[in-house]
């Protein structure tokens, strides 16, 4: 499985209208044009509007590779829970989070892909695990 920090897209409408997909629609995550399993956390407002413009997203199949190409998009590499990211790695995440306006201080050396999912994930529920989403 791989996961994705991923825009929403869509405008909370029931209809996408060809030519105009990313801004109509039901709110979605955009890693949902790439990925044909997937599983998304889309907190929501009373209103039913998102709370942030970003969420995140587990993906088990779909074109990952066309993905990963995407600027708007974090596909983070397929590892382990439990790998400890190496230095490039981190500042490869922390370039991306930074690019996307997102919070990117908090990621240390010796962090693992569980602890950078941990964090990005209870940004969006307080109480969220990794655990929480199964695709496929």
């Amino acid at each position: 499985m791989r996961w994705i920090v991923s825009p929403v897209i869509g405008d909370g409408t029931s209809r996408i209208v060809v030519g105009q997909e990313a801004t109509t629609g039901p709110y979605r995550p955009k890693a949902g044009n790439y990925a044909t399993e997937w599983g998304g956390i889309i907190p929501g407002n009373d209103d039913g509007t998102p709370v942030f413009n970003w969420c995140l997203v587990a993906a088990s199949a779909g074109d990952l590779t066309a993905a990963e190409a995407d600027p708007d998009l974090i596909v983070l590499p397929d590892l382990t829970m439990d790998h400890v990211l190496t230095t490039a790695q981190r500042n490869w995440l922390v370039t991306k989070l930074t690019n996307r306006g997102l919070p990117s201080g908090w990621v240390d050396p010796g962090i693992t892909v569980r602890e950078v999912l941990r964090t990005i994930g209870r940004w969006l529920d307080a109480k969220f695990d990794v655990d929480w989403i199964r695709v496929g």
